[in-house]
């Protein structure tokens, strides 16, 4: 510090200033204990406001108050949950109580049926993808190269063919039924066991297609709830009261919630609390390059769903384009192709030697079979000569192929903007 008129020297004094520099690790600590401030804050207005609050009784005096009772709405803890008026539901990113919400998914159908209907439209359709007009141009080509000629085509050991899905992908689950519960640290799921209609429960979770099926991307950090969390016993009861409350504080912002396990998938935070069953629904399945004239059996993670399968009579390359009836035998032709249509497994099977009516509804099941029921997530189904589904390795003839009813597709390479799961072929 130079002082005014300095003819000295001595008169120079060096203060140091202690510039303190923050990296992302003390950014974070600061957020969190911003994050607690903010919570304990809003915490002392909640309590300040119900303690100037007056209720009063029937002859104007006021009522005693002996208590408060607080909610942070992160979950179902404090409500009377098994209550018929419990009609609200939980905002676990935002800590926020709101009214009841009723998700659903909604199958799209195309008006455009044939092709020069699409071109005037402005798209092309190819397979199950919608996109503007292209052509397509040759990156890279050698059409020099040789191949590689079996000498002996007619000893083969083994048939490894090759199996393709028209809806390999499922964007729902089953809302009917009540999911599996892998983990209630926050009882936030205890509304699953206190209501008998499961819609109503999922309408308790606000924004549960974000939480429970799609995921959130990790912009935040995640942060532990801070009340208790490691309890499930805890009742309580709730009193008709007319009371009100506002605070000017903004609400948080998290993931999923806290205190809920998650699982990232890329850069997507999902909560894996709540396991929920695949729905019911029609696909048809095309198998190639199979041992020819041969009898195969359909296995989904290793179950036999034969009874929810229906072949078709003969291969055409269309597939449910002579349909049988279900629990019908699939056996290849000449070239060892097969065709036909298998229900994914939500109850009880169709009954035996029953047909399809182009409609899950309208099919008849066999209430006295074996129930089947397949959690959501990436799942192989499996053709194979083998009626107890023996390994690979010591079958004649198989092929798999892999259905996914899940809200996260498997991620194929970031520089790769893809719209369906990448699939490999047996060659």
């Amino acid at each position: 510090m130079f002082p005014a008129f300095t003819t000295s020297s001595k008169d120079v004094r060096t203060i140091p200033v202690d510039n303190k520099r923050y990296t992302m690790r003390d950014i974070g600590k600061l957020e969190k204990r911003v994050e607690r401030l903010e919570y304990y804050t809003l915490l002392s207005v909640l309590e300040q406001q119900a303690l100037n609050m007056q209720i009063k009784d029937a002859g104007g005096f006021e009522r005693f108050k002996s208590g408060f009772v607080v909610d942070n709405f992160e979950t179902h803890k404090v409500g009377r949950v098994s209550s018929i008026d419990y009609k609200c539901s939980i905002d676990t990113k935002q800590s926020v109580l709101r009214s009841q919400s009723r998700e659903d998914s909604i199958d799209l159908q195309e008006v455009n049926t044939k092709e020069d209907e699409r071109v005037v439209a402005g798209y092309v359709r190819n397979g199950d993808v919608l996109t503007l007009p292209y052509s397509e141009l040759t990156l890279l080509e050698n059409p020099f190269a040789t191949k590689k000629i079996n000498p002996n085509p007619f000893v083969v050991l083994q048939y490894v063919g090759d199996a393709s899905l028209d809806a390999p992908v499922d964007s729902w689950y089953e809302n009917t039924d009540a999911p599996l519960i892998t983990d209630n640290n926050t009882q936030l799921y205890t509304i699953f066991l206190a209501k008998d209609n499961v819609r109503e429960a999922y309408s308790s979770i606000y924004n549960s297609y974000s939480v429970n099926w799609v995921g959130s991307d990790q912009n935040f950090f995640n942060i532990n709830s801070l009340s208790e969390i490691n309890s499930d016993a805890v009742t309580s009861s709730v009193q008709i009261a007319n009371t009100g409350s506002s605070s000017n504080i903004s609400p948080q912002n998290n993931e999923t919630g806290k205190g809920l396990q998650t699982k990232v998938i890329g850069e997507t935070s999902i909560a894996s609390s709540l396991q929920q069953f695949a729905r019911s629904k029609a696909i048809r399945f095309t198998v190639r390059r199979m041992k020819p004239n041969t009898k195969i059996y359909p296995f989904l993670e290793g179950r036999d769903i034969s009874r929810w399968t229906n072949p078709d009579l003969r291969y055409s390359g269309v597939a449910g384009n002579s349909l049988s009836t279900f629990g019908s035998n699939i056996t290849t032709d000449d070239a060892g192709n097969a065709s036909g249509l298998i229900l994914i497994p939500n109850g009880y099977p169709p009954i035996q030697g029953s047909t399809w009516n182009n409609y899950i509804y309208n099919t008849q099941y066999d209430t006295n079979a074996e129930q089947l029921q397949f959690t959501v997530g990436e799942k192989t189904i499996r053709f194979t000569s083998s009626a107890t589904d023996t390994s690979k390795e010591n079958v004649e003839t198989f092929t798999e192929v892999k259905y996914y009813p899940a809200g996260i597709l498997p991620r194929n390479t970031s520089t790769i903007t893809s719209t369906l799961p990448c699939e490999s072929q047996n060659k």
